[in-house]
Order: C-alpha cells, then structure tokens, then sequence
C-alpha cells in the first residue's frame, strides 16, 4: 500500500495540472520553465508508474483520461494546501510587512488588477501596495523605483528578467451589426477609410505603423482616447473600430452589444509579462502576487 502512495510526487502533480490547464504540452513546458522533451519524458514517466496513460493525445489538444481526472481533481487542492504552508513558513521566517511597488505598462490591466489586490491584501494585510504606470519601465526597474512590471512589450536588458503571465489575442471591436462583423478575418485594406480609435496619437499607434501606413492605408479619421472603458463606450456608439485584447472585451462579446473579428491568418498576439530585477531576490509577497495573476479564472481560459 505504501508503494502505492510514492508513485506520485508534488512534481508530478504540478505537470498534471499545468497540461491539463494549458492542454498543450508546449504551453505547459514553458509555464513550468522546463523543455518540451523534459515534460513529455516526465509524463512517460509518470503514466508509466501509474501503468495507464493520464491524457488522450489529439492534435489540437491534451484531454484528460478518466485517471488522470482523479490526478487533477487531487492536485489542485493538495498543491493549494502545500503553497500555503510554504507561504506561512516564509512570513514565519521573513516577516509579513513591506512595501508592494508595481508598475503598469498598460492601462488595461487596470480592469483585471484591482481583484488580485483585493486578494493578495488578505494574505498581506500589512504590505502596502503602490502602483505607478511606468512608461519608462526598464529605468524604473533598474533604479529600483519600482519591484515589478506587468507589460506585453519586453525589451531585453542585462539584469531584467520576464516571467510568462498569459497571452491573449488582439481583435478588431466595431458596433454589433457593423458590416465588416460577418467577415471571419480583417485585413489591411479593410481599414482604408475607416474612422479608429486607439489609445494614442495615429503618428505613434503600434497597428497604424507597422500594418497600415507600410500598405498605403489611411483610415478616415483617428481618434485619441486613453480610457478603455471610453474606447468601448465610443465603439458600441458608432464612432469607429478599435484594437482591443480579446480577454478586456469579452463579456461586451458574449452580451451582443459589440462584434470583435481577428485580424488576418496569424493575429496578432500579446504575451503579458512580469519584468522583475534579476539582481534582487524575490520576497514570498512579491511571488505570491505574480502567482495570483496566473489564478485568474479568464487567465486559465486563455492559456
């Protein structure tokens, strides 16, 4: 009986439930910071020992046996009971008090941000949390003015290290009913004359510099507005098409109120990140923050 209950390890359950979150073993490498062959050898490893295999392979997608849903459902809440521990033993040790400095690349995050606040100050009641958007982020981080960045534009600096957080798709918004909202793919020359709004001047917008202006498309007009809540406001009002991440428009989506179409055969794909100093040691709060970023219900729907 006791042989039985060593076939399976903490390591062994942390790989089960990233592929199974993830359904892909590549995503699931990279969320664990191991190569592909590693996992996939591991996984060998660990449906040999339990002597039936714990996914179903499909091109698209690692499905779950109905063994390795009984792995699953047991890994989440012993894992969740282990972090705990090991979080109680660092406060125990290192104190529970300090100071949170976080910086913003993006003011969309604005919209996720405040929930993991919210439950990171119940486990930190005493650290203090400080956020600054962060235009200038590598100095900041350098310099020290700030512990950490959430951005989906990293740069690589001698000393900067980036952690994956989630990716997510950007889509074309337009008012439900638009009739570019039947289209299953947008591309350049559907722009030409359009009226856009983005969260910068068109001189400086990311999509108008590398996708439109290079094909000789101009949109009709170009709208300014740094709010993306305005942004979603002024599009379901008729005022223009903008380029939101898929996850900051989803539930205008699911209510009908806007149509969102991807744009071309590749899209175009955000990767957020965590850029942190490589030269300073991590507190337990500072990785217990960026592991609460990764329990997000709509991160685990998109990775």
């Amino acid at each position: 009986m006791d042989e039985k209950l060593t076939k399976l390890e903490i390591k062994h359950l942390k790989l089960v439930k990233t592929i199974a979150e993830t359904g892909n073993i590549t995503r699931a490498a990279k969320k664990l910071y191991i190569t592909q062959p590693a996992l996939s050898r591991q996984l060998a490893d660990i449906e040999s020992r339990l002597e039936t295999p714990l996914f179903h392979r499909t091109q698209k997608k690692m499905v779950l046996t109905k063994v390795g849903e009984m792995v699953f459902e047991t890994a989440a809440p012993v894992l969740k009971k282990i972090s705990k521990v090991e979080l109680n033993i660092e406060k125990h040790i290192h104190g529970d008090s300090g100071l949170l400095s976080i910086g913003v690349h993006c003011v969309l995050c604005y919209k996720w941000l405040p929930s993991v606040m919210a439950q990171f100050k119940e486990l930190f009641p005493n650290v203090i949390i400080e956020i600054r958007n962060s235009e200038h982020y590598l100095t900041e981080l350098s310099s020290g003015k700030v512990d950490m960045v959430i951005t989906s534009y990293p740069v690589l600096k001698e000393g900067i290290c980036y952690e994956d957080l989630f990716r997510d798709e950007v889509v074309v918004v337009m008012p439900a009913g638009f009739y570019l909202s039947e289209k299953k793919k947008l591309f350049v020359k559907d722009f030409e004359g359009l009226n856009m709004i983005g969260f910068t001047e068109k001189a400086k917008d990311s999509f108008y510099i590398f996708y439109l202006k290079p094909a000789g498309i101009e949109p009709s007009s170009f709208m300014k507005v740094q709010q993306p809540e305005a942004i979603i406001e002024l599009v379901k009002q008729g005022f223009g098409v903008a380029l939101l991440p898929r996850w900051s428009v989803a539930d205008h989506i699911d209510n009908g109120s806007i149509s969102a179409v991807s744009f071309c055969s590749d899209n175009i794909i955000l990767n957020w990140k965590i850029a942190i100093s490589a030269s300073k040691e991590s507190t337990a709060y500072q990785r217990k923050f960026i592991e609460l970023i990764s329990d997000q219900a709509f991160v685990k729907k998109l990775n």
